[in-house]
């Protein structure tokens, strides 16, 4: 998406096949947002170069890099491994 701030937004509606990525480019503020889709299993979201500038927000509580790296407990089966 290149320089500067971008957001993007999927929707309930949104169909996804095979491996799908998104790149948000260097620099800015990003936001991609993912509403959870009814009845879906499994899947995984891969998120590279995770900053301390960074924050994932999961409903309605947001996680900062501390919070990852420190193992913070997240909802649902949702995993992260910071390297």
């Amino acid at each position: 998406m290149g320089k500067g701030n971008d957001t993007i937004r999927f929707k309930k509606n949104a169909v996804f096949q095979g491996k799908t990525t998104v790149d948000l480019g260097k620099g800015g503020a990003d936001e991609l947002y993912v509403k959870a889709i009814d009845g879906v299993q499994g899947g995984k979201l891969q998120i590279n170069s995770f900053t301390k500038k960074d924050e994932l927000t999961i409903g309605k509580t947001t996680f900062d890099y501390k919070d990852l790296k420190g193992g913070a407990e997240l909802p649902g089966n949702i995993k992260v491994d910071l390297a």
